[in-house]
Formats: C-alpha cells, sequence, structure tokens
C-alpha cells in the first residue's frame, strides 16, 4: 500500500496581490517548511523557512517589491510533502 499523500493544503489571499500574500497551509503534514516564490522564469525571488507544527499555518509574504506578473509559490513540508499555487502580482 502507498504512502499516504500529506501534502499540504495551500490557499493564497488576497489573489492577484497587491503587497502582502497570506499563505494558508492546512494538512497533516509538519516539520521544517519552506516557501520559495518563483517568477515565470523559474527564477527564485523569495525564500523563507520556519517550523510547522500544527494543523493549520497562516504566514505572510511581503511582495510588494517583485515585479507585476505571475509567480508560483512553492511549499515543502518536511522535505517531502510538495504543492504549488499560481499568483498573480497586480
Amino acid at each position: 500500500m502507498g504512502r499516504p499523500d500529506l501534502s499540504p493544503v495551500v490557499r493564497v489571499f488576497p489573489n492577484p496581490v497587491a503587497e502582502v500574500a497570506s499563505i494558508e497551509l492546512q494538512g497533516p503534514a509538519k516539520g521544517r517548511t519552506g516557501i520559495n516564490v518563483y517568477d515565470i522564469n523559474g527564477k527564485s525571488v523569495y525564500k523563507t523557512e520556519f517550523i510547522k507544527d500544527g494543523i493549520y499555518v497562516n504566514h505572510q509574504i511581503n511582495m510588494r517589491n517583485l515585479m507585476r506578473g505571475l509567480y508560483f509559490i512553492e511549499v515543502i513540508i518536511d522535505y517531502q510533502y510538495r504543492s504549488v499555487v499560481k499568483v498573480i502580482r497586480n
């Protein structure tokens, strides 16, 4: 039997983002959590790490210094559970 998928459910709001994006993570996976933001060309433009120790976590990202356009927010929990969400910076 396969391993259960513990990839986090990720919501970003508001989307499109004017300045600050709230990233809501839900799911049972816990541990070291990395949030990476990539531009449309795959270049890393923001990175942070923290410990997720609950089912529900809300994290803020300041995007006001980023150019307008499409970005990908990647969340990796415990080096193995990964989710990616598209976000527009307007």
